[in-house]
């Protein structure tokens, strides 16, 4: 008869005979769960606009439009991004706290200086940037 075996534990929490992967990093968040850091670049390039044409339309056509359904995908107000649109310095800072809200849903990699200057400099960019980002391109046939 032979002797049950136990299997020891290694590092990182592994068996020995099973390959080992590095553990994930970890972040803590204010719930107090612990969320994997996963960075990398956007999906959607900045002065791609027109991969998307009809998208790249929209939003030259009624940016308004645009900006309040990304401001709403993120859970911000659809209406107040949109007026704010209009009200000349605080459309950028309006484009920025959006677009900073999309780079976080989507563990995008960038800072809000990035964001201030990419919403200052072509703010049209980073509305469209953030519309295609967030998926809600999809709802414009392509």
């Amino acid at each position: 008869m032979q002797q049950p075996t136990v299997e020891q534990p290694i590092p990182y929490g592994g068996y020995i005979g099973v390959p080992q992967q590095q553990p994930p990093m970890f972040v803590q968040i204010n719930t107090g769960t612990q969320q994997p850091i996963i960075q990398h670049d956007w999906n959607a390039s900045f002065c791609g606009c027109f991969n998307n044409c009809l998208a790249c339309v929209l939003t030259y056509m009624a940016p308004c439009y645009v900006f309040g359904k990304t401001a709403e995908s993120v859970d911000d107000s659809c209406c107040c991004c949109a007026c704010a649109f209009f009200i000349t310095p605080l459309n950028i800072l309006a484009f920025a706290l959006v677009r900073q809200k999309v780079r976080k849903q989507h563990g995008i990699d960038g800072n809000c200086c990035v964001d201030l200057l990419a919403a200052f400099f072509c703010p049209f960019c980073t509305i469209n940037q953030s519309y295609r980002e967030m998926g809600l391109a999809g709802m414009v046939r392509q």
